[in-house]
């Protein structure tokens, strides 16, 4: 290194080096890190920056001793914002000031039991929130206590997991299909369209809303993208949010039905100067909460009960399984990372579906 300036380094190569402390073990030994730039002032702007956030977020072992859950929550959604989808952190934000922060402001992790943690549950249990959402809560808390384990080697309490029934999903029976069917082609227009679109290739609404028209080819839909609309972190109101599905196997290609393609050709040409499948003259996109809008009013005007917009992928899982359909060849369309998460929750075929195959052991009668 040629120049050295309030211990920044003008290195050989051309670049200058800026060196800061990163931790001190117990026996006082020092540890270094080092932060590059092209300039002396981006240098030591970066190194400011790193010992700031060390002296915020990397507590001495002396201060263990009274760290409590809401500062070890707080450091981990720092930590592990930057790698996680927006989506999942704003629902970590979510469960820590909405659960976490007030109950669990004050105790110590370091004297947090597995009582601790299953009277909090139950405390959240009273409040109204149902069971999978206060499991949801605390395995969130588990994660965070795992940080701590490793981190800082904070005791890591078990965690008791409140006992819960599986939520029975909603799928609508082939008659109310048939009838629903019926109604959406009666003066279809592109967002009728895009709620049979959903139906019979099990897209979300999210991946529906953010398809592009250069996503969809003559017979192959390209999932790529998602649209969600996002809390503020600080203050009121949200954000519309477009990024990357919810998985990896998410981003998938979809076989579009042969019986589809005259409705998506007519509607490819009607839309030819349109950026989104769901664009139209007066708008440049329809967002997850319009489509669940007009989603249930196409449900009423179809004489039918309340459903959810994902009962529509829920119902089009279902009818693969029933029409004989592999359960690979179906989770791969829905973009599910495991078989086993199709299987564990498609695999409750209709009640004469479940007869015809029990008529099938008069073969061996």
């Amino acid at each position: 290194m040629s120049r050295r300036k309030d211990g920044i380094y003008h290195r050989k190569d051309g670049y200058w080096e800026a060196r800061y402390v990163k931790e001190i073990d117990v026996q006082g030994k020092r540890k270094y890190g080092s932060v590059y730039a092209r300039s002396y002032q981006e240098a030591k702007t970066k190194r400011q920056a790193k010992v700031e956030q060390i002296i915020l977020y990397q507590k001495p072992v002396t201060s263990m001793q009274s760290l409590t859950v809401s500062q070890l929550v707080e450091e981990w959604l720092f930590l592990n914002k930057s790698r996680i989808k927006p989506s999942t952190y704003q629902r970590y934000y979510g469960f820590y000031k909405n659960h976490i922060q007030n109950e669990l402001n004050r105790q110590v992790v370091l004297y947090c039991t597995t009582a601790t943690l299953h009277a909090f549950a139950l405390g959240r249990l009273q409040t109204g929130l149902s069971p999978q959402s206060v499991n949801a809560v605390l395995v969130f808390l588990h994660s965070c206590f795992k940080y701590g384990h490793k981190q800082y080697s904070l005791p890591l309490p078990d965690i008791v997991y409140l006992a819960s029934e599986k939520r029975e999903i909603q799928v609508l029976s082939q008659e109310e299909q048939r009838k629903f069917v019926q109604y959406l082609q009666q003066d279809i227009d592109v967002y009728k369209f895009g709620v049979l679109l959903a139906l019979y290739t099990g897209l979300r609404v999210g991946e529906l809303c953010a398809l592009h028209w250069e996503d969809i080819t003559e017979d192959c839909i390209y999932v790529r993208r998602t649209m969600q609309r996002l809390a503020c972190e600080k203050g009121k109101g949200t954000v519309l949010f477009e990024g990357t599905p919810k998985t990896k196997a998410s981003v998938r290609n979809i076989p579009i039905p042969s019986f589809l393609m005259d409705h998506m050709s007519y509607f490819r040409k009607k839309g030819c100067n349109q950026e989104y499948f769901l664009g139209c003259e007066n708008k440049r996109w329809a967002e997850p909460r319009v489509m669940q809008y007009k989603f249930k009013r196409y449900l009423k005007g179809a004489g039918l009960k309340d459903f959810r917009f994902h009962s529509l992928r829920h119902t089009f899982a279902t009818r693969c399984i029933e029409c004989g359909c592999s359960i690979k060849a179906t989770s791969c369309v829905l973009g599910h990372q495991k078989i086993g998460t199709t299987l564990d929750l498609y695999t409750h075929i209709s009640m004469e579906n479940k007869r015809q195959n029990l008529e099938l052991l008069q073969r061996v009668w």
